[in-house]
């Protein structure tokens, strides 16, 4: 995600920089000539039509952790360009046809808009991906952050989770007059994603939870560990594909690959014997926060709970392999030797341990409480200040080529000043034209970002729903703050600059009173 992050600043500013020299500013800095297309109204609404086929293409993409769908975000890109490209020229051609009703009263302001807009379509496309970009993906990302403290170590159970297996016994005996101890028989469990996860049976279950779950067979319930949204249930259908398919033991190569060529073969292979081996029956998929949460996503180190007797069968060939943790140590410290006891058993397994075989592709088998926590507050906080500073970047990005555009003009507003004050146009009308030409780009692109950010919100909210991770109000509220500082900055930098050029245009020809005659 961060790298798709740096990504969007990049090619953000790639292409500003790449349009710039391509066309040697001569987009910017030359007048614009005053080409009016008139909208093939047919045409023109067909084309509207595919913009909004595409946006909600994008939408049924999007609310779903298949994959993060980089692709909708372009898709709702080219779909929302095309809605304002002619969808914008269509309601112009609208408005003027009902002359009495609007038209007529706000003539000029309408043609000087209609012919502005029209000359920088180019423009309107690039303010309109700075924003879509501002306020969709990393407005969203900065509220999913915040508030930083998202991992708290109040909120664990426990702290330290130990992976072992039955040569560790001894050792582990010795910690129970120096701390409290819970052993649970577990295993390892790989899921179709490659990652992994902790087996226990249904009945340590119960002792852990007192829930009673009923499971036969190859019933299974995935409790997805969460310290901050227990307790709400996850729907999400690629959630529920990645727990399927599963196999009992740590990582392997040979394992996983085998796990891929099921889903390859699709639907008509799960009766084959191979699938039948790594195929489960989900009963429930919920969040909850039994043994604490060790990891950042929901795709890692969730309980999964067998039926006894599948447990028993699987156990048996678990313990007896070398190098499968098959004990799982959950351990609460007195407060006067924490560290030192944290240290003694981490020597210890560094030395005796179970042993991580694949480095990359397998999670952790030791955890201290303290240490994950503190550590995944300052990732937070970096990846927190890497969005704000692209937020930022893509901020002066529009400012900046806003600038640019309209220090190019200002001969041309110069002329439009002299003319509309030789018809008559009082200095207050001109100036209101003024502000209008000059913001009119900027602004309808950054309304279509905030369009579109409002339907990329209601996607993400029902996605992280679907997930069970969501906090409806602290998202919305940190979302808000984020999207409404990027507008308000964005606004009030735009109608400043514009008010200086427009005082500088009217100062220039401060004490002229008669008008100049060609």
């Amino acid at each position: 995600m961060h790298k798709f992050s740096i990504g969007i600043m990049i090619f953000t500013l790639f292409a500003v920089i790449v349009w710039i020299e391509n066309h040697n500013l001569s987009s910017l800095i030359q007048a614009e000539e005053k080409i009016q297309k008139c909208p093939q109204k047919g045409y023109w609404t067909i084309a509207v039509i595919i913009g909004i086929i595409l946006s909600v293409i994008a939408w049924f993409m999007f609310p779903s952790y298949e994959e993060v769908h980089y692709d909708a975000y372009f898709i709702w890109i080219i779909g929302g360009f095309l809605i304002l490209t002619f969808g914008m020229g269509v309601l112009l051609e609208e408005i003027k046809k009902h002359e009495q009703f609007f038209y007529l009263k706000n003539v000029l302001q309408i043609n000087q808009f209609s012919s502005k807009y029209q000359n920088n379509l180019m423009l309107v496309l690039m303010f309109f991906v700075i924003h879509f970009f501002a306020l969709t993906y990393i407005s969203t990302e900065i509220s999913s952050l915040l508030p930083i403290e998202h991992y708290k170590a109040k909120n664990y159970p426990y702290d330290m989770l130990w992976m072992a297996n039955t040569s560790e016994q001894k050792y582990i005996d010795s910690l129970a007059d120096k701390t409290k101890i819970t052993e649970i028989p577990m295993m390892r469990v790989t899921s179709v994603s490659g990652d992994q996860q902790i087996g226990i049976s249904e009945s340590y279950y119960n002792k852990l939870t007192g829930k009673t779950l009923h499971l036969k067979n190859k019933q299974i319930v995935v409790a997805m560990q969460d310290q901050n949204h227990p307790n709400r249930s996850v729907k999400d259908r690629t959630f529920h594909f990645n727990y399927r398919i599963m196999y009992t033991g740590r990582y392997s190569d040979d394992k996983s690959e085998e796990l891929h060529s099921i889903v390859v073969k699709g639907k008509r292979n799960e009766n084959s014997a191979q699938s039948k081996r790594h195929l489960y029956k989900i009963k429930k998929m919920y969040t909850e926060n039994v043994i604490g949460q060790y990891t950042t996503n929901r795709w890692s180190e969730s309980l999964i709970i067998f039926s006894d007797k599948y447990f028993e069968k699987e156990y048996k060939r678990i313990e007896q392999t070398k190098n499968e943790p098959s004990k799982l140590i959950l351990i609460k410290f007195d407060q006067e030797n924490k560290r030192d006891l944290w240290k003694e058993i981490r020597t210890y397994s560094t030395k005796h341990g179970t042993k991580i075989i694949n480095d990359g592709n397998e999670q952790n088998i030791i955890y201290y409480t303290e240490s994950f926590v503190k550590t995944q507050q300052t990732l937070l906080m970096f990846r927190l200040l890497s969005k704000v500073f692209i937020l930022t970047a893509l901020l002066l990005d529009s400012i900046f080529i806003m600038e640019i555009k309209v220090e190019s003009e200002i001969p041309s507003y110069k002329k439009k000043q002299e003319f509309l004050r030789c018809m008559g146009m009082r200095k207050k009308e001109r100036k209101a034209l003024y502000l209008l030409e000059m913001q009119s780009v900027g602004m309808i692109s950054l309304a279509a970002g905030i369009f579109m950010s409002v339907i990329h919100f209601i996607a993400c909210l029902l996605r992280m729903e679907k997930a069970g991770e969501v906090n409806k109000w602290n998202f919305t509220k940190y979302w808000l703050v984020a999207c409404l500082g990027y507008i308000a900055l964005e606004w009030l930098v735009q109608r400043g600059f514009a008010l200086y050029i427009t005082h500088k245009i009217e100062g220039e020809l401060k004490g002229e009173n008669k008008c100049i005659r060609s």
